[in-house]
C-alpha cells in the first residue's frame, strides 16, 4: 500500500498528529459530531441476560461513537458523582491502539462496554414489529435499539479503544493516499450496552477491573466513594476493603491544607507527571497500614461503623503521628525532597511503627497526642539523625517489605530501651 508523499499533506498529517496529542477524551470529538442533526439513531442489536440484568450487543459506527458516548471520570472526592468511575486517559496508549487499527491488516473484536443511566433508550424486538422468526427465542432476542441523539452513553471499559477510534475522524483520508482509508468512517465497532443505575454501572467497573491493569490506587478509591456511608463492601475481599479504607484517609489528608501531607500524595485523578512531584503514594501507606487497619476491624471499630467514620478515624491517627514525626525531625521536614523519610520507605516502615506504638499506647491507656509520640520517638536515634535517612544511605535501600520491619523493628527497640 503506498501513500503519497508530497509535502503538503505530509505537513497536514503532522498538524492533525499534533491535535490529537493534546486532545482529551472529551475534545477528540469533532465540533461537528457534538450537535448531531439526527434525531435518532436506529441499532441492531442481540439482546441478551444474564443475572436478571439485560444488555444488548452490536455495532456502533464512528458517527455513532463519537455522538453518543461519554466517559466519566473520577475527578477526585470534591467532585465526586456516582457513576464517575474511569481513571485519567492514557493519551500515549491510546495513540498507539490508532495507529494498530489504522493498519487495514489489523482488527479489534473487543467490545466497548457501555452503561445507559436515562432509560431514553428503547429496546423493540423482532417480534414486536410483527416479524416471526421459526426460532422463537430469536424472535424475543433480536431487534432494534431507538437512540436518541441526546441521550448519553457512558463508557465503563474500552476508554482507551474509544480515543482510538475517534482519533480516525481527525484525518482527512485523502491525505493518506489510498482510497482504502475512506472506509473508517463506517466501520463498525462492537458494543455491549446495559441500562442500570449510576452505582451499578460503578459495581461493573469495579467488577470487571478486577482482572484488567486498573491501578489498585484508583480501584480503592472508587470502591471507598461507591460504599463510604455504608458499613458493608459487598462482593469485596477483606484486604479490597481495608484498601478501600486506606484510600478513603489519604484522600482527607492529602486535601487538608492543615495536614503535613496536604497536596504531597499522589493521587488517582491526577495525571502521572503531576504526581511524579508528590512524595508519597496510596500504596506506600497500604504497605504500612493494611495490618493496622486489620487490628483496627477486630479490636477498634465495630460493625456498624461506615468507611467514611473509618477513613476519618484512621486520618486523624495518622495525622497526629506524622505531626509528631514533623515536629521531632524538623530539618528533615524542611528539606523532605533529600531524604527517604517522606517517600515510600519511611511511610511503609514508620506506619509500622505507628501500628506497634498505638497499641503501647492503647494498651496502657495513654493519649494519642503530638506531644506524647514526641517524647516517645526522641528515644530512637534512627529516628532522630537526619544522616540515616539521606537518600543513599542505609535505610533507603531497605525497599521490600523484609528491609522495611526491619527498620521498623530497630526503632521500635530504640524506643523501648530508651
Amino acid at each position: 500500500m503506498s501513500r503519497k508523499k508530497d509535502k503538503k499533506n505530509e505537513k497536514t498529517r503532522k498538524s492533525v498528529i499534533s491535535t490529537i496529542k493534546g486532545a482529551t477524551n472529551v475534545t477528540i470529538v469533532p465540533e461537528d459530531m457534538r450537535e448531531n442533526k439526527t434525531s435518532h439513531f436506529d441499532i441492531v442489536v442481540l439482546k441478551k441476560t444474564q443475572k436478571g440484568v439485560d444488555y444488548f450487543s452490536g455495532v456502533l459506527t464512528l458517527e455513532q461513537l463519537a455522538s453518543l458516548t461519554n466517559v466519566d471520570t473520577y475527578s477526585g472526592s470534591k467532585n465526586h458523582t456516582a457513576g464517575a468511575g474511569q481513571r485519567i486517559l492514557n493519551e500515549g496508549r491510546g495513540r498507539k491502539f490508532m495507529d494498530f487499527i489504522i493498519d487495514r491488516s489489523n482488527v479489534c473484536f473487543s467490545e466497548i462496554l457501555m452503561n445507559e443511566r436515562g432509560g431514553k433508550v428503547e429496546y423493540t424486538s423482532i417480534r414486536q414489529m410483527g416479524v416471526q422468526l421459526q426460532n422463537g427465542e430469536l424472535t424475543s432476542q433480536v431487534g432494534i435499539l431507538n437512540v436518541p441523539v441526546d441521550a448519553m452513553l457512558y463508557v465503563y471499559d474500552g476508554q482507551t479503544r474509544r480515543f482510538g477510534y475517534l482519533s480516525l475522524l481527525h484525518f482527512d483520508m485523502d491525505m493518506f493516499g489510498t482510497e482504502d482509508y475512506a472506509e473508517y468512517r463506517h466501520m463498525k465497532i462492537p458494543f455491549c450496552l446495559c441500562q442500570v443505575s449510576p452505582i451499578e454501572e460503578t459495581k461493573l467497573f469495579l467488577e470487571h477491573n478486577k482482572q484488567t491493569s486498573v491501578a489498585s490506587d484508583h480501584k480503592a478509591i472508587v470502591s471507598w466513594e461507591s460504599h463510604k456511608d455504608l458499613c458493608e463492601m459487598r462482593h469485596h475481599t477483606p484486604a479490597e476493603k481495608v484498601r478501600a479504607t486506606i484510600a478513603g484517609m489519604t484522600t482527607m489528608m492529602d486535601g487538608d491544607r492543615t495536614n503535613p501531607w496536604h497536596k504531597n500524595i499522589g493521587m488517582p485523578e491526577l495525571s502521572s507527571e503531576e504526581n511524579k512531584k508528590r512524595l508519597g503514594s496510596q500504596g506506600s501507606f497500604n504497605t504500612g497500614l493494611k495490618g493496622f487497619v486489620g487490628w483496627l476491624n477486630k479490636s477498634y471499630w465495630s460493625p456498624e461503623t461506615s468507611f467514611r467514620e473509618r477513613s476519618e478515624d484512621l486520618s486523624e491517627m495518622c495525622s497526629i503521628f506524622w505531626r509528631a514525626i514533623q515536629k521531632t525531625c524538623p530539618k528533615i521536614y524542611r528539606n523532605r525532597e533529600n531524604y527517604v523519610m517522606w517517600g515510600s520507605v519511611g511511610i511503609s516502615s514508620l506506619s509500622f511503627l505507628m501500628h506497634d506504638l498505638y497499641i503501647d499506647f492503647f494498651d496502657r491507656d495513654k493519649d494519642w497526642t503530638i506531644d506524647n509520640l514526641y517524647i516517645t520517638l526522641k528515644k530512637s536515634s534512627i529516628v532522630t539523625t537526619p544522616k540515616k535517612w539521606e537518600v543513599g544511605e542505609e535505610i533507603s535501600k531497605n525497599g521490600n517489605y523484609k528491609g522495611l520491619d526491619k527498620v521498623r523493628s530497630n526503632i521500635y527497640k530504640q524506643i523501648r530501651n530508651g
